[in-house]
Parts: structure tokens; sequence; C-alpha cells
């Protein structure tokens, strides 16, 4: 698998957008696309934009897939930079979410519809030679990283064609970018193009058993409630990190049943050893 080197820097949401809208126009863009997680999302997106004179356009990712009667999901908005009313709207957007870890906003020059049939693709997912179908939630923030890291090198170069760089802000409050152009050898090139209809993403057993680890860990967090600061993590980034490999060591079951024995061992992997630093 391969994995790149995530940027970070603690940032808060007003000052996050200013951020955004150099980067952008630092390259010579327009716009900004924002892909909201939508499921569970304590917010009246679509009647806050309804009352823009000219809200931004949109593209719902499920539109087209088995899961297209779900009123929640994915949907991707292209947030023109010469319009104030749209600015104004996401920066009072993004400081509502800040913190929930389901905003990932991208710098792509692919139009709008090109670019949401792109990421639209890479919602579906096979394995287990074909049999099995099912939706890949990479546009969860807290899952990007682990998605990137799984895919192999000809996946990524597909799954970044389309995007310069990728930015959200994690469950800490930092800022985090991802940059898309190393795996472009040709960049104006659409990878799926030829493919009509382009085929379901395969994955392998591999790339599976790793996503599937991060998604018990998860669930385990969630469950037990586990918090950073109770077992001595620095981040809720960490605590995902030693979590996953605590859940692959002790296994789902066993961590569910038993809180204290989770506790005790992140506490454990969190406490520093003789030299001062903690334990990797």
């Amino acid at each position: 698998m391969y994995s790149q080197r995530i940027n970070k820097l603690s940032i808060h949401p007003e000052a996050w957008l200013a951020y955004l809208v150099t980067e952008a126009r630092y390259s010579a863009f327009e716009h900004l696309d924002v892909l909201i997680e939508t499921t569970g999302l304590d917010y009246p997106l679509h009647e806050q934009l309804a009352l823009l004179a000219q809200p931004p356009r949109q593209v719902r990712l499920f539109d087209h897939t088995p899961e297209h009667a779900l009123t929640e999901g994915p949907i991707l908005l292209r947030v023109e930079l010469n319009n104030a009313e749209q600015q104004g709207w996401l920066q009072s957007f993004l400081a509502h979410v800040h913190g929930q870890e389901r905003v990932l906003v991208l710098l792509s020059q692919w139009p709008l519809d090109r670019l949401g049939a792109h990421l639209r693709h890479f919602t579906q997912v096979s394995w287990n030679n074909n049999t099995r179908h099912g939706v890949l939630r990479y546009y969860d923030t807290r899952q990007f990283e682990a998605v990137c890291n799984a895919f192999d090198r000809t996946q990524c170069e597909h799954f970044h064609a389309a995007m310069d760089r990728w930015y959200w802000v994690d469950g800490d409050g930092d800022a985090c970018d991802y940059d898309g152009r190393c795996w472009q050898a040709h960049p104006k090139q659409d990878p799926l193009a030829d493919k009509a209809p382009p085929v379901p993403l395969q994955l392998k057993n591999q790339q599976l058993e790793l996503l599937s680890r991060w998604r018990d860990a998860e669930d385990v967090r969630i469950e037990l409630d586990i918090r950073a600061e109770n077992v001595k993590a620095r981040s809720k980034g960490a605590l995902r990190d030693k979590l996953t490999i605590a859940v692959a060591t002790l296994g789902k079951e066993a961590c569910s049943a038993d809180k204290q024995l989770v506790h005790d061992w992140l506490v454990n992997a969190f406490t520093p050893v003789r030299n001062g630093t903690a334990k990797q």
C-alpha cells in the first residue's frame, strides 16, 4: 500500500477559510469544491442554501447509485470565490461543523459534473470476486487517510487524478492537507474516461482488512466512550492509531466486552518510557 505524509496545522474555522482562499488563489483557482458528509448533520443545509440569491452548484454523489434513495450522504458544492454571499455562507457553515470531521475541501480544475461523477465512482466498491458490493466512505474525513493508505498505486493515481490538493480539519481542530498532484502522471487525463460504464472499484482482501481494522476500532471507541485525555493520548488521531492496533491485537469482541482491558492497554501504550518519549 502507498501512503503520504499528512501536513497538520492548528487553526480556527475563520482562519481556515482564509487559508483555503489564499491557497486557491495562489494556484489560480476561482472556486473551492466542498464535499460534505450530510449523514446525521445537525444543520439545515438545503434550507440555508435556498436562502442565497445564487446558491453554489451542487452534485449528490449517491445519485445514479444503489444508494440514490437515501436523503443523506455526500454532497459536493462548488463555492465561487468571487461570490461574497457564498463565501459568507461557507464561513458560517464551517464554524457550525468545526470539529465534526465531515468536510473535505478540494482544489480541482475539472468541471463540476465531471468531478462529481469521478468522486461518485469511488463511493462504489466490490470485493470477493465482484460478489459483494458496498460504499467506500472516503468522504468521512476520519477515514480519508486510511482509505488513501489502503489504495494501491494505480488506485491512488485514479483517485487523485482530479485533485490538486485535499483539505480538512480533524477532530483535534488541526487543519490537514494531502497533495494529490504527486499521483498525477497525466493530470489533464481522466483515467476513467474510456470505461463506460465504469466498473466498481475492486478491493483486495488485504485492503478490506486494513479498512475493517479502522472501522472496528472506531466502533469500539464509540461503544466504550474512550477519550484521548483518559488514556494519556496526545490527540484523537493518536488514539485512533493506537486503538486500531489494540483491536487488531486483542480482538474486537474482547475489547467490546472489557473496557478496562482496552483502557489499560492504551494507557500502557501511551505511557512515557525512561527517555521521556511515549511508546510507539
